[in-house]
């Protein structure tokens, strides 16, 4: 496999759309996982080491400037159907700390 980048952009739509978040990120071929930077619309930014668990599974720590013995918090993105997602905030003892659902917007 080849390294592949891939960039996605969020935004906050509530009455208007307005930028939230862009993601970079690129498939490390070398270590056989997907590595991201993720810099926020005010400024402050993240880097992420993720892996596919199942083929509807993301598992991804955030850690800090992609050192993977710095895991900051760690996120389960469930791929319900292509537009709707479920994404769940783990703290680092594994504990559920926060959960949000998201609907694709026309």
């Amino acid at each position: 496999m080849e390294n592949h980048l891939f960039k996605m952009c969020i935004y906050s739509i509530k009455g208007k759309k307005t930028p939230y978040y862009t993601n970079n990120f690129c498939i490390d071929s070398k270590e056989g996982n997907i590595k991201g930077f993720t810099l926020y619309a005010d400024g402050r930014y993240g880097t992420w080491i993720a892996l596919w668990t199942t083929e509807k599974k993301f598992h991804a720590d955030i850690v800090q400037n992609f050192r993977p013995e710095t895991v900051l918090y760690k996120v389960e993105n469930v791929f319900e159907t292509p537009a709707k997602m479920t994404w769940t905030n783990f703290s680092t003892d594994c504990t559920k700390a926060g959960e949000f659902k998201y609907n694709k917007v026309k």
